[in-house]
């Protein structure tokens, strides 16, 4: 949508956002009048007071969000957070939930002083000009996608400054990367703790825990449960959490599911056998199998997210074009693979490289599940010499990573990115996403190559788990002739990096020809 707005339709706009996401208050309720007496009093063209400023900006954030063309949205974006320089409650708590959402350095720092100011004044709304009346709230995308409506609702419910404590509250439990890590699991504990009655929070929340061998997680997934008592991913949540514990409670809750699944490609796990390796779970239009465990990083994210976490996969997703060609070296269960084969489609081919035996058989189902022909799994790491490697292997098996033969691990074969070209006879490589848990180098240096003759973009994890920025890499990179970038999310843009040293800012990098 590239619209200009005009006075008399940023109501329309703004109720538009709202039955988008089904967050539209009812007709004839309290909350309707509040909110239509809202949209038809604020001065649109000539705000009057902060508030009137922060109705406008939020108007302007959801034109941002809609928008087409990157100037536009780049456009409505400066204006809301030139909006938003007011003090204004609702505003400090828009302006941190926007830094957090464009990746700002301090942005966590930031809401955690607004949420301790916002609790210091006590909810007094003594700050704001509102004299707590009801101001328009603005929502980005949100993980889990269900969530945003559930949030419009209860953050429409409320007056202003309680509005901007949930707000911030909710900044937080974006700030962190991966929502289960400790500051993560911090934050949404505290999400949950204000919003008790969002199912989509609790089953977040329960899967964080399990992932930090909390068990206690089991009390969150079935609160989800009662919350949302015809959620498949729930259901799905509980049945493999048990299966650690019991095979009959885990039998129970596959039964349960089975009497109330439907069609529906998120009821498609419990037609498979209860003891299975492998699960399905709906992803970016196809049924990915995933290993059958919480242990798995990336069956635990898309049950509690619907999606993966990383935000250069919005990148990606809009790069790829039918017809390309893509590697995708540290494929796992194919979050990325099958994201490119959806895209590429026919015309194009996917080369997923993967050591691991568990997710090769997953890559290998997802391909048959779906009658993708055009994705290649090959069974082998990818590094600067052929022959064979060694793979240790930890309980999550995204972080499997190649190690010297003296520490032991699973023997593997290993190719070089040249040896996979000439074997695979290709002509063209495009794309090429490598996520090697520090082996990035080895990987480049065995495809040089191809890096000369084809000059493909290059998405590549910038801080492996446990480790600092990979500066090596980008300097290889630079020397062989690359520009490094970092995606900012919204708005959509590449950022030109300047300065490799300064810290792991971005947990993926692109290089582009220069």
């Amino acid at each position: 949508m590239n619209q200009t707005a005009t006075d008399g339709s940023y109501g329309d706009i703004y109720q538009q956002y709202l039955q988008r996401h089904g967050a539209m208050p009812p007709p004839d309720s309290a909350a309707r009048d509040k909110l239509d007496r809202l949209l038809n009093q604020t001065p649109w063209e000539a705000p009057v007071t902060s508030a009137d400023q922060v109705n406008t900006a939020v108007v302007a954030l959801v034109l941002a969000e809609a928008a087409d063309d990157a100037y536009l949205r780049s456009l409505y974006l400066e204006t809301a957070l030139d909006a938003l320089q007011v003090n204004e409650p609702l505003a400090a708590a828009h302006r941190c939930l926007m830094g957090v959402w464009l990746q700002e350095p301090g942005a966590a720092g930031q809401a955690l002083a607004t949420l301790a100011a916002l609790a210091n004044a006590g909810g007094s709304g003594d700050a704001s000009d509102t004299g707590g009346a009801l101001g328009l709230i603005y929502l980005p995308p949100t993980r889990p996608a269900d969530l945003r409506g559930e949030l419009l609702r209860q953050l429409l419910a409320g007056r202003a400054e309680e509005q901007a404590l949930l707000l911030t509250v909710e900044a937080l439990r974006r700030s962190p990367l991966a929502f289960y890590s400790p500051q993560g699991l911090r934050f949404l504990q505290l999400a949950v703790q204000h919003y008790p009655q969002v199912a989509a929070l609790h089953r977040q929340l329960g899967l964080a825990n399990l992932l930090s061998d909390r068990p206690e997680g089991l009390v969150n997934l079935h609160r989800a449960r009662v919350l949302d008592p015809h959620d498949a991913k729930t259901y799905q949540a509980l049945q493999l959490a048990y299966r650690t514990l019991t095979t009959v409670q885990a039998a129970h809750w596959q039964t349960q599911a089975r009497q109330i699944a439907g069609d529906a490609p998120e009821w498609r796990w419990t037609q498979l056998p209860p003891d299975s390796p492998i699960t399905y779970i709906p992803y970016d239009g196809v049924l990915l199998a995933v290993e059958a465990s919480l242990r798995s990083i990336v069956t635990s994210v898309l049950l509690a997210q619907g999606t993966w976490f990383e935000a250069e996969l919005a990148l990606w997703r809009q790069q790829l074009q039918p017809g390309m060609v893509v590697i995708d070296v540290g494929a796992n269960v194919g979050v990325y693979t099958f994201s490119a084969a959806v895209r590429v489609g026919r015309e194009g081919r996917v080369l997923a490289v993967e050591p691991g035996a568990g997710c090769v058989q997953c890559l290998e189902e997802t391909c048959r599940l779906n009658g993708l022909e055009w994705v290649t799994i090959c069974a082998a790491a990818a590094s600067d010499h052929t022959g064979t490697a060694q793979l240790a292997e930890h309980g999550a098996s995204e972080l499997n990573e190649l190690v010297p033969s003296s520490q032991g691990g699973v023997t593997v074969p290993c190719i070089t990115l040249d040896s996979l070209v000439e074997e695979q006879r290709l002509t063209r490589v495009d794309w090429l996403k490598i996520d090697a848990e520090g082996h990035e180098l080895p990987v480049l240096r065995g495809g040089t190559a191809l890096l000369q003759r084809f000059r493909p973009k290059i998405l590549y994890e910038n801080v492996a788990a446990g480790q600092g920025a990979n500066v090596a890499v980008g300097q290889w990179l630079q020397q062989a002739g690359y520009q490094l970038y970092r995606y900012r999310p919204f708005v959509a843009e590449l950022e030109p990096v300047t300065d490799l040293d300064q810290g792991p800012r971005s947990l993926n990098l692109v290089a582009l020809p220069a």
